[in-house]
C-alpha cells in the first residue's frame, strides 16, 4: 500500500495533521477532488488523499526544520486550546478560547504559506479574497 506521509521518524504527526487542516489543503483538495465536491458534505477518500502535495522537510537544514518545528508547535498550542474550549464553564471563557483558536488557525495557515513559498496573489486567491 502507498503512504501518502514520507516514512521518517524524524516528522511529527502533529506536523501533517497542520498540513492536512490547513486553507492551503484543503484548497487543493477542493479544487482538485471531484469526490470533496459531490455534496453539501465533502468526502475525503484514500485515493485522493494520496495526491495532496505533502511537503517533505530537509531535516538538514535549519531553515527547513525550524518550518517544521513551528508548524508542529502551534498545532499541539492547537490541540490544548481546543481541549480547554470543550471544558469551557462560562460564556467569556468560551469566547475567549474561540477566539484563540482562530487566531492559531491564521498562524497555521501563515506558516503552510510560506512553507509551501505561496505569493501574496495565491494566498488570495486560497482564500477567496
Amino acid at each position: 500500500m502507498q503512504s501518502i506521509l514520507p516514512i521518517n521518524n524524524e516528522y511529527s504527526l502533529y506536523y501533517f495533521l497542520g498540513l492536512v487542516n490547513s486553507s492551503v489543503l484543503s484548497f487543493y483538495f477542493l479544487k482538485r477532488s471531484q469526490v470533496g465536491q459531490r455534496d453539501d458534505f465533502p468526502k475525503i477518500v484514500l485515493k485522493e488523499t494520496r495526491s495532496l502535495p505533502i511537503r517533505t522537510i530537509n531535516f538538514d537544514d535549519p531553515q527547513d526544520k525550524s518550518r517544521h518545528d513551528h508548524i508542529v508547535k502551534l498545532v499541539e498550542r492547537m490541540l490544548d486550546a481546543k481541549e480547554k474550549l470543550s471544558n469551557a464553564k462560562t460564556e467569556a471563557e468560551t469566547n475567549r478560547l474561540e477566539m484563540q483558536c482562530q487566531t492559531i488557525d491564521c498562524q497555521i495557515d501563515e506558516a503552510v504559506y510560506e512553507l509551501y513559498g505561496l505569493t501574496e496573489e495565491e494566498i488570495k486567491i486560497v482564500e477567496g479574497k
